[in-house]
């Protein structure tokens, strides 16, 4: 009995642990096969989160260690949190040990039909797609696979720093270039991949792209 009562305690706590991920947006954020990880509201509010704690933090720093005044203060934290959003809006990327992206609002999701994904190139677009992201009324491009030209894929060898030391790992990474029939260009460098959505792609690629491009 004991046994079972921990055991059934356990089978809760990955439960809720497993909705608390769903709902701040870790990991996958979509139940869709896709390259890169979509930007949803739930993980927007989590990146927001996290910057508003990091500047009050940083607010702290300045208030105690440089100056007592509180306006320095809330300045500080004002100007950080304005310094993400242009940061966001010019399209810089992110960098960590997982992913080097032009942009992390950069994917595409796989369905029966074709691709789905968003092409913001200016400050005003991808500053709105965030603002409709939060509202839960962002717009995808969809595009069917007999209009997508060829897909190339390239394996590239990277060197991610581990946090915290001067010591890199090898990683080999993938960059997918989307050629469509229209002339219109998508291109992922270095994009997330998460689970085993890795398999589930090539599969994908091999069943509907005809002219599929592979630099190994």
């Amino acid at each position: 009995m004991f046994n079972e009562g921990r055991k059934g305690k356990k089978i809760k706590c990955d439960e809720e642990n497993d909705m608390l991920k769903s709902h701040l947006g870790f990991q996958k954020t979509t139940n869709k096969v896709s390259i890169g990880r979509r930007l949803t509201k739930s993980l927007l509010k989590r990146k927001i989160f996290i910057q508003v704690i990091l500047s009050c933090l940083l607010g702290v720093a300045m208030y105690y260690g440089v100056n007592t005044s509180l306006s320095v203060l809330v300045g500080t934290m004002i100007l950080f949190i304005v310094i993400q959003v242009i940061a966001y809006g010019l399209g810089l990327g992110e960098m960590n040990t997982l992913s080097i992206q032009p942009h992390s609002q950069l994917f595409v999701e796989f369905d029966d039909s074709g691709i789905h994904y968003v092409d913001n190139k200016t400050f005003k677009e991808r500053i709105k797609y965030a603002r409709d992201v939060l509202k839960g009324k962002e717009q995808l491009h969809h595009v069917h696979y007999d209009q997508i030209d060829h897909v190339q894929v390239q394996k590239v060898t990277r060197f991610m720093k581990i946090p915290g030391s001067n010591l890199a790992t090898e990683m080999n990474t993938y960059d997918y270039y989307f050629q469509l029939k229209d002339g219109k260009t998508y291109n992922l460098i270095n994009a997330m991949i998460l689970q085993d959505d890795g398999q589930k792609i090539d599969t994908i690629l091999n069943q509907y792209i005809q002219n599929k491009q592979e630099n190994k």
